[in-house]
């Protein structure tokens, strides 16, 4: 009889565990025949229609999805007295979703190569104290913008482009 009851209890915890679900959204172009799909916890640049219609931009982990609204994490000391970003999937005019490690390992990668390339030019003898970190700043200024080239933020796919929203449920 207690096995018959565990087991019960936790068939009823993963049904409703199924029945909440995580909803998701997919933008769509159907002349394309592209498709992408962004969940709950995933890193998103959206360009969206703020005050009196100008256009605005948010980049931010993805807090949560509702039928009409996409809510954004607030971004640290500066956002910690004001809510959570959200806005209105009806207002949104362009998206780029990105690697979750991308606000991470950008500048990550911009500092260890200015570090690598000091210390690369410190046992090289022929220059002084000023004139290494001159060169390796001038590298580090020049890899910092390959770095940013190759970590492009731009928005790349537009809604005027044919693009459109879908909420769904669980994808399985």
């Amino acid at each position: 009889m207690m096995l018959y009851r565990t087991f019960f209890l936790l068939l009823i915890g993963l049904a409703s565990v199924e029945a909440y679900g995580q909803k998701h959204l997919v933008f769509e172009n159907d002349a394309l025949g592209k498709k992408v799909e962004v969940k709950e916890g995933d890193y998103l640049k959206l360009r969206y229609k703020g005050y009196l219609n100008q256009s605005a931009e948010v980049e931010r982990y993805v807090l949560e999805i509702t039928d009409t609204a996409i809510r954004f994490q607030s971004t640290g000391k500066k956002d910690r007295y004001t809510d959570d970003k959200t806005i209105l999937l009806s207002d949104v005019t362009g998206f780029k979703r990105m690697a979750k490690v991308r606000p991470i390992l950008a500048p990550l990668t911009s500092i260890g190569v200015g570090i690598g390339i000091y210390y690369a030019i410190g046992t090289n003898d022929q220059f002084n104290n000023t004139e290494q970190l001159l060169y390796s700043l001038g590298a580090s200024v020049g890899t910092s913008l390959l770095i940013n080239w190759v970590f492009k933020s731009d928005i790349k796919f537009k809604m005027a482009d044919g693009w459109y929203i879908r909420v769904v449920g669980r994808s399985y």
